[in-house]
C-alpha cells in the first residue's frame, strides 16, 4: 500500500494528498466437487476448495484467477475482462491508519478473523498463567497485562514484534513463544481457525 503524504510544493503552491482506493471484486471458479461432497464437514469443504484454486492457480498461472474475477462469461475470446469499473470500497491515507470513507461491506471485510489462541505465561518469580484468547486482539491485551505495574511501555518493542509473528501464525497447534528482558516467558498457540 503506498504511503499517504503530501506531495512537495508545485509551482502553483499546491499541497496534494495522496490516497489509497479499495475496492472489493469477487471472484467465481466453477469446479466439480467430488462424490459425496454434501455430506463433508465444512472445515473439510473449506479445504477442499482452498487446494481447488491453489492447484488452479499453479496449472493455469494468474490468468485464471484473472478470469475468475471477471465480469464477463469469456474474457479471452472477447478480449475483455470488465464491463464497468467496481465500485470504491473505501478511501484511506496513511497505510491505511486512516479512513477517509468507507461502505459498510469494507467494514465487514476488513474485521479480523476470530481465532482462538492459548496464552501462556511464566513470570520470573515462578508463577504460571493460562488464557483462552478469541482474536489476536484479545490475545494483545493479555500479553500488556502481563507487565501491568512494570510499565508496559519499557517492553513496546518487543510485544509489538511478538504480537505481528503471533498475527502470522496459520497452523493450529502451532505457536509463538518469547522471552522478554524481564524473564517473563509468553507462548501463544494457535488454537483453532
Amino acid at each position: 500500500m503506498i504511503h499517504a503524504q503530501k506531495n512537495k510544493k508545485s509551482n502553483t503552491g499546491d499541497n496534494k494528498m495522496q490516497v489509497e482506493i479499495r475496492f472489493l471484486q469477487p471472484g467465481l471458479v466453477k469446479a466439480e466437487a467430488p462424490k459425496g461432497f454434501e455430506n463433508w464437514t465444512t472445515s473439510k469443504r473449506e479445504d477442499w476448495a482452498d487446494e481447488t484454486l491453489r492447484s488452479l492457480k499453479q496449472k493455469k498461472g494468474d490468468i485464471a484467477l484473472l478470469e475468475a474475477m471477471a465480469y464477463l462469461p469469456n474474457p479471452t475470446e472477447t478480449g475483455e475482462y470488465f464491463d464497468e469499473a467496481p465500485c470504491v470500497a473505501a478511501i484511506e491515507a496513511d497505510y491505511g491508519e486512516t479512513t477517509l470513507f468507507e461502505t459498510s461491506e469494507w467494514e465487514e471485510f476488513k474485521k479480523p478473523h476470530n481465532k482462538k489462541y492459548l496464552v501462556f505465561t511464566s513470570f520470573n518469580s515462578g508463577e504460571h498463567t493460562n488464557f483462552i484468547a478469541n482474536g489476536i486482539e484479545e490475545v494483545a491485551n493479555l500479553v500488556n497485562s502481563a507487565f501491568d505495574g512494570e510499565g508496559a511501555s519499557a517492553f513496546e518493542t518487543e510485544i509489538e514484534n511478538f504480537l505481528q509473528e503471533v498475527n502470522e501464525l496459520n497452523t493450529v497447534n502451532t505457536n509463538e513463544w518469547y522471552e522478554f528482558h524481564n524473564n517473563t516467558w509468553i507462548t501463544v498457540t494457535l488454537a483453532k481457525e
